[in-house]
């Protein structure tokens, strides 16, 4: 698995990606393993990428492949016929992505704006947050198939090490029924949970952390 920051070329890719794991895609035996409530359409992903470069992905290496070829009628050396290697790549593919936008960015948004505004009463006994000093992680997402090989705690390390320069501390929240992702905020990126807020009639668990490791 290898890790970078998303391009444009990626949009389509990032698309899919958010669509195949969003809530209304997922059947209600397969919501306990995680779903997306947001899906960021492509106009927002090219103006994050290109503005703040604050999208990261994880995606598939390459595997080269060397198959034997079978010999070709009509090929022929002092008698003999010729065969030998013959080699394919396989194509990298994108299972997981991460947003890590400013505050700024989710201007657009009411609920993320509301939130915003309140980050100082945020009761994290590390320091008081504000637009500033943190950004906001998500959304976020692993495709089924990948899920439970690292692949989230290797995102969000790499990504945490492009920010953490630029910000001492990271917000961000999950939905109350997404267990499996609560679990892996607070016990594999070592996340802190705040306090349960509500958003437009449901309920979240907000979470915040230090960027330094």
């Amino acid at each position: 698995m290898q890790y970078r920051r998303a391009t444009t070329d990626d949009i389509g890719s990032l698309i899919a990606l958010q669509n195949s794991c969003h809530i209304t895609n997922v059947s209600r035996t397969e919501k306990s393993d995680g779903f997306l409530n947001t899906v960021l359409p492509a106009e927002l992903l090219r103006t994050v990428i290109n503005g703040e470069h604050a999208v990261f992905v994880a995606e598939t290496v390459p595997v080269l492949q060397i198959n034997e070829e079978q010999p070709h009628s009509g090929q022929t050396h002092a008698g003999q016929t010729l065969s030998g290697d013959t080699k394919s790549e396989s194509v990298t593919k994108i299972v997981a992505m991460a947003v890590c936008a400013s505050w700024g960015f989710w201007s657009f948004s009411e609920s993320l704006n509301r939130i915003a505004e309140q980050l100082v009463q945020v009761p994290y006994n590390k320091g008081p947050l504000t637009q500033s000093n943190s950004y906001f992680w998500g959304p976020v997402c692993v495709s089924k198939a990948c899920r439970g090989q690292g692949v989230f705690e290797g995102l969000f390390a790499f990504s945490l090490n492009a920010m953490q320069p630029h910000y001492p501390f990271v917000y961000t929240y999950v939905h109350t029924d997404n267990l499996r992702s609560y679990v892996a905020h607070t016990e594999k990126a070592d996340f802190v949970f705040t306090q349960h807020i509500a958003i437009n009639g449901q309920m979240f668990c907000e979470m915040v952390r230090e960027t330094t490791t």
